[in-house]
């Protein structure tokens, strides 16, 4: 699983980049 919004300095365009980072963070945590 790749992280884009991670490797463009934590950004990305439009509502997907909620979504994206809360999906990045529960699996970082292991939820």
């Amino acid at each position: 699983y790749s992280d884009p919004y991670r490797a463009d300095g934590g950004r990305i365009l439009g509502p997907e980049a909620v979504v994206g980072r809360r999906r990045a963070d529960t699996k970082e945590f292991g939820a």
